[in-house]
């Protein structure tokens, strides 16, 4: 590749590459309405992508399917033989332009609907096909693509590596709360008891999390987005699920774990609670709480919490929350503090391994969205002649 020259345009830009209108180039047809069977290998794809599956295809290309009504304007590439249904449109596209480098353009500058006057975004078949793009020959075409289907296969591959990091956390998480730290193999000689949070082993003490925290009822003052503008600073501004901004001054100092109270996500295996250490600010929307010294560990304390199955004691329909009260007397197993460290440490492996995922896997979008850009601007060009693209 190389980069724009001082003028701002490419080095060969406006002589090889073309304003191509999408109607030149593909036949747009509307898709069909979703078929009885639902069972089969051909996905049914809407506005929103695959939704259903069926046993025959309507289309037996690879193609584009582009939302016609709801999710206008969305694309979805399907490399196989497909259904497009009655929500969509779908493209038969000529042999003068590459299918993938079409759909990137798409990517880059998406259709809207969001002119038609309904009540839902909607899109004619004239608006796909008076879309333009600018289009380099059929070769570069292809070589971008290819460039972008590199990153785009290593995110989707970071993806499954966070998936399975997550059900091995999962599978860990029941492995020791049931059974707590013994090897699997071990795992039958552990006697057990029935408790309000399921089989534990039976020398498991339960008991109300009020009684191993203490609970800081410090004023939690929410800021505006408007004026965490005005203070940014080093400081973590801290929400219910997270750190939300970063702003100048602090409320709390040491480490505590906070507690999703409303807008959290409080179902099993989710991260509801987290440790948050040093100086912050919290809003109104966290519980903090701090592990009592010779009784629990915040690590330990934020790993169950985090375990359990919080939402069955949410009240409230419009915005769950989780009343101070009730957070109090949330059932939690009481375990020696070298069992307890020993669990957090086991768990805080994976969950390093996972943070390292989800930094690489957002490093890989910003790097997708960089190249994708400059691509179909013709700020970075690809040097065909040394790739190996398929024909």
């Amino acid at each position: 590749m190389h980069e724009m020259t001082d003028s701002g345009e490419c080095d060969g830009l406006s002589r090889s590459w073309n304003t191509v209108r999408l109607g030149d180039v593909a036949v747009v047809h509307y898709g069909r309405a979703r078929p009885s069977s639902d069972n089969g290998p051909v996905p049914v794809v809407g506005s929103g992508g695959i939704y259903a599956w069926t046993s025959h295809a309507y289309f037996d290309r690879p193609t584009l399917v582009i939302g016609r009504k709801g999710t206008a304007g969305r694309a979805w590439l399907i490399e196989m033989p497909s259904w497009p249904s009655d929500t969509a449109f779908y493209l038969g596209l000529s042999g003068a332009v590459d299918l993938r480098y079409v759909y990137y353009c798409l990517c880059h500058t998406p259709l809207s609907g969001e002119h038609a006057r309904t009540t839902l975004p909607s899109l004619s078949r004239s608006d796909v096909e008076e879309y333009t793009f600018s289009c380099p020959p059929l070769p570069e075409q292809r070589a971008i693509a290819h460039v972008l289907d590199t990153v785009q296969r290593a995110r989707e591959a970071t993806e499954r590596v966070i998936a399975a990091t997550r059900e091995l956390k999962r599978s860990l998480m029941r492995h020791l709360f049931t059974y707590g730290p013994v090897p699997i193999h071990e795992a039958d000689k552990v006697p057990l008891k029935e408790t309000e949070i399921g089989m534990v082993p039976e020398e498991w003490e339960v008991l109300p999390l009020g009684e191993l925290v203490s609970v800081h009822d410090k004023k939690r003052i929410p800021v505006s987005a408007e004026k965490r503008s005005r203070m940014r600073g080093p400081y973590p501004y801290c929400g219910a699920n997270g750190i939300v901004d970063f702003v100048d001054d602090f409320l709390f100092e040491g480490e505590y774990v906070l507690l999703a109270e409303d807008g959290g996500r409080w179902g099993g295996y989710e991260e509801s609670a987290y440790v948050m250490k040093g100086r912050f600010w919290v809003n109104n929307h966290a519980h903090i709480i701090q592990a009592l010294e010779g009784v629990t560990l915040n690590a330990y304390v934020v790993q169950v919490l985090n375990y359990m199955d919080i939402s069955r004691y949410i009240s409230g329909t419009t915005r769950g929350k989780l009343n101070q009260g009730v957070m109090k007397s949330l059932p939690l197993p009481v375990l020696p503090l070298d069992v307890q460290q020993a669990v957090a440490h086991a768990l805080r492996t994976v969950d390093e391994k996972l943070e390292a995922e989800k930094n690489r896997k957002q490093a890989l979008e910003a790097l997708f969205q960089s190249l994708l850009h400059n691509l179909m601007t013709g700020k970075l060009r690809v040097n065909v002649d040394s790739m190996e693209v398929a024909e």
